[in-house]
């Protein structure tokens, strides 16, 4: 088992994160290293635990965006909405926080405490549902939190910031020279000729879409519009299945990696998430 000293946990909910089997990120900050593991992780033998990052991707959701060709581009995914949570991804958010209350049972408190725990998420409403069910499964109110005897539930603040102020999480600030970059990238030997390897491809969506698909970003989101309506339960049209969920999945994949595709876009990219990491590992 792990000794416990202090309790102090950021719980970050993201909406960027491609879908993997492994429902959340762990940071575990322990006295003199730090731990990074997926959904199950290891337990220190020797070491006392400090500090928890837990970030995590929002559950499952209705298609956020559509194409021309889209059999379901007039429904109003009634009663959710588009780009919402779905019931099966409230579930599974759900289950997410009482994993996370289970796995670290002894380093969190019973009682919720602002000061011990921070739930801070992208201006997004199936990211901020994520992390109310996420605090939800953690915090049930016992003692003199329990407000309501009719309702296993109480109230936990979650922090965001207008999309077009984020610096942490869903970074939308212009930065030109992330941009000047990521155009290098886009336009090297080794890369240009991965993408003309994709050009098949490009032309079948084209054609059956209605959209110009010409990089591995318009892929991800072909990719993410049928994803949402598989796991929704509604029947994808017949020429999905030449492509998806197997070579859409490959190159929505690169399209990630393409976006943080050296150290110089990481850190632009990334680093003040990085540094704010860091900042609280070191105040420990």
């Amino acid at each position: 088992m792990y000794a416990v000293k202090s309790n102090n946990v950021l719980v970050l909910c993201v909406s960027v994160l491609i879908s993997s089997t492994c429902p959340a990120v762990v940071v575990a900050m322990y006295n003199d290293y730090a731990v990074v593991h997926g959904h199950m992780g290891n337990k220190s033998n020797s070491k006392t635990l400090r500090l928890v990052h837990a970030v995590f991707r929002h559950g499952e959701r209705t298609p956020a965006d559509t194409y021309p060709l889209d059999p379901y581009t007039n429904s109003s995914w009634e009663p959710f909405g588009w780009g919402q949570l779905t019931n099966n991804g409230k579930r599974k958010q759900y289950e997410l926080g009482k994993f996370i209350r289970k796995r670290y049972s002894g380093f969190l408190d019973v009682l919720y405490s602002s000061k011990k725990v921070t739930f801070r998420s992208t201006d997004v409403d199936r990211t901020k549902m994520s992390a109310q069910l996420v605090a939800s499964a953690m915090y049930k109110p016992v003692g003199v939190q329990k407000w309501n005897k009719y309702l296993d539930w109480q109230p936990i603040p979650i922090h965001s910031e207008p999309l077009n102020d984020d610096r942490l999480l869903l970074v939308r600030i212009d930065c030109p020279k992330y941009h000047e970059e990521r155009q290098k990238v886009m336009s090297s030997a080794e890369v240009v000729e991965e993408l003309n390897t994709y050009s098949d491809l490009y032309g079948y969506l084209s054609n059956h879409t209605g959209l110009a698909i010409e990089d591995p970003d318009d892929v991800q989101s072909i990719y993410s519009t049928l994803k949402a309506e598989a796991d929704y339960g509604v029947a994808l049209p017949s020429w999905t299945s030449k492509v998806y969920p197997t070579k859409l999945a490959k190159v929505t994949s690169r399209s990630f990696i393409l976006n943080a595709y050296n150290n110089e876009m990481k850190k632009l990219k990334g680093d003040f998430l990085r540094s704010v990491i860091k900042t609280n590992t070191g105040k420990q």
